[in-house]
Parts: structure tokens; sequence; C-alpha cells
């Protein structure tokens, strides 16, 4: 028994080391996604039945957010492959989502497991918050005016949704991160994953509107600096129903 321990410290130790040297030799690369997004969506109209004094009588929600050139906004980009897992991300920081003119922002939030989230409104009005996900426990929210903000956490790692009841169109997705390797794309279609030891990987892409895309995509980082450019097709456009990141 006791060197079955020793065997499992030393397997520890060694994993440990290994890990410490891909960060102490400089064996990093920074990573930077360019994601465009090819096809045409139609912003989709949507008539308010509720507080159309403060939130207007119809909602215009885009499907996609495109840049000029079609870079796509909001995109979330992550790496998988062998023991990016043990390089767990550890967040102190609070992550705030606010409801403000009659919408949720930001749109898309990444977190870690465990890390606090600030949900609050600067709205006067009431709202009806559903957490849906398969992993993490179901909630849900009945927030008045002025109430004071709603802290939770989500412990599992994957993608849930947060939506109104009496608002449709108020929505935001949390992607409870498994590892640091995990972005999300600004407005120029860029997202960086920063300090990943150099390797093989699969790179994995979902998008609010568009669901997971399904063709992944073999790169290999040597570099201290790599660019890998993707073009979204319409006909990749998946599910959005909540997926592990």
């Amino acid at each position: 028994m006791r060197i079955l321990l020793l065997n499992c410290i030393c397997l520890f130790l060694l994993q440990t080391t290994r890990t410490s040297q891909l960060f102490a030799q400089g064996e990093l690369s920074n990573l930077q996604v360019i994601i465009k997004f090819e096809g045409e969506f139609n912003p989709i109209v949507l008539p308010n039945r509720i507080d159309s004094a403060s939130c207007g009588n119809t909602t215009t929600q885009n499907i996609v957010e495109l840049g000029s050139a079609k870079e796509l906004k909001d995109a979330v980009a992550w790496l998988e492959g062998k023991n990016l897992n043990a390089l767990q991300p550890d967040d102190k920081t609070d992550a705030t989502l606010v409801i403000s003119h009659c919408q949720l922002k930001p749109r898309v939030l990444i977190v870690s497991p465990s890390q606090n989230i600030r949900l609050r409104t600067e709205d006067p009005l009431s709202f009806d918050i559903h957490l849906e996900a398969n992993l993490n426990r179901l909630r849900n929210w009945i927030i008045p005016p002025n109430l004071a903000e709603v802290l939770f956490s989500l412990d599992k790692a994957e993608i849930v949704s947060l939506r109104d009841e009496l608002h449709p169109w108020i929505q935001s997705f949390v992607v409870v991160k498994q590892h640091s390797f995990v972005a999300k794309s600004d407005e120029r279609g860029i997202a960086k994953i920063s300090k990943v030891p150099q390797g093989q990987y699969q790179l994995m892409l979902w998008h609010p509107g568009l669901g997971r895309n399904p063709e992944s995509k073999s790169i290999d980082l040597t570099k201290s600096s790599e660019v890998v450019e993707i073009n979204w097709h319409l006909a990749q456009a998946g599910s959005t129903v909540t997926t592990r990141p």
C-alpha cells in the first residue's frame, strides 16, 4: 500500500514538474483566432407585449453581429487536447451580468467553475429569469424593480442559458470553462487564447445564434505567436442547445 501511494505521489510530481517546465522553458503560444461568417441572416423583429413604454413596441434581434468584413462577434473558441484539463482556471474576481435598456449584457459571459456571478438590473421593471442547464442546477429568480443583485455560481463546465420569461428577447449565455484556454471573439472577430503549452490540439467553436460548429480544426502550436483564420459557413450552423465547452 505504501509503495502504491509513493508511486502515485511520484506520478503527480512528475506531471506537475512537466507542466512547470513548459512555462519555465517558454514553450508557450499565444493563439489568435480570427473568425468570419459566410452567409446572411435577416434580423428578427419581435413585438413587445409587455412594458412597451420602457422597452418600445418592438425589439430587433440580430442572430449574428458582423463587422464590415464579416467578422463574427461573440463566437467562443476553445482548445481540446491532452493534459489541458489539468491546468484549471482560478478566477477570483466576480463576473457581472446586467439588465439595462431591456437587454441582458454581455450576450456571452465566460467564467470559471464556482466563480461568483452577479446579476443586477438597471431598469425599473420586473423580470422572471430562468437559468437552463444540463449539468448545473436549474434556477429561477423573480427580480422586482430596485432589487439588490442576485449572486450565484456554476460548478460544472458547460454552456448555460439565462432568459427572461416576461421579455422573451432578453437572453444571455454563460460559458463555464473547463480550463483556461477559452476566449470570446470581439467586434473584430478575434478571440485570443494566451499562454497555451505548445502541442497539438483541436480548435472548437460555438456561437449563441449559430450553435456549435460541427467541424473542429486541428492545429499544431509550435511558435510563440500563432494566427488561425476560420470561415464559418451558414451550412455549419448547429444547435443552440447547451453543450460542453
